[in-house]
């Protein structure tokens, strides 16, 4: 029969043990999984633990790790379009430096003659290049960029 409880409203309940195992994880270990392209998961996983230990106890070692990786993901696409690769060179020109290719500029200088009621020939690419300027300055955002030089 079970014992009453100290209450004697029913029967005692032994106490539950909380947590499990002792963790042996240190920030490093997290932080290298995390550059490697792991994600939380991943890591809880391959370290015995719970995804709620990476991201509460963890947090910061894992954003250092997915910095690390940002860092050396950019650091071989720039050297990837150093050594000539156009796509590579492209991407970073869209990307890093706002630059359109001419095509684009034309078939928005067309649409802004088709909204505006003027002929698409009245917008050259340097007019919607001042256009593009003018319209980022007016939405708070860097005037001139990299890309617009």
């Amino acid at each position: 029969m079970a014992k009453p409880s100290k209450n004697g409203k029913g029967p005692m309940v032994p106490k539950r043990k909380r947590g499990g195992q002792p963790l042996n994880i240190c920030g490093e270990d997290v932080k290298n999984l995390a550059a490697h392209g792991n994600t939380q998961e991943d890591i809880a996983e391959i370290l015995g633990c719970s995804r709620t230990v990476i991201t509460e106890r963890f947090a910061d070692s894992y954003k250092r790790g997915m910095a690390d990786l940002r860092a050396s993901l950019r650091k071989h696409q720039v050297t990837l379009a150093e050594n000539g690769n156009p796509a590579m060179l492209i991407w970073l020109g869209k990307n890093m430096l706002d630059q359109v290719e001419p095509r684009a500029v034309e078939q928005f200088g067309a649409e802004i003659a088709r909204v505006g009621g003027q002929t698409a020939e009245a917008f050259d690419v340097e007019s919607v290049k001042l256009l593009i300027l003018e319209l980022k300055k007016r939405a708070g955002k860097p005037a001139i960029t990299e890309g617009d030089k």
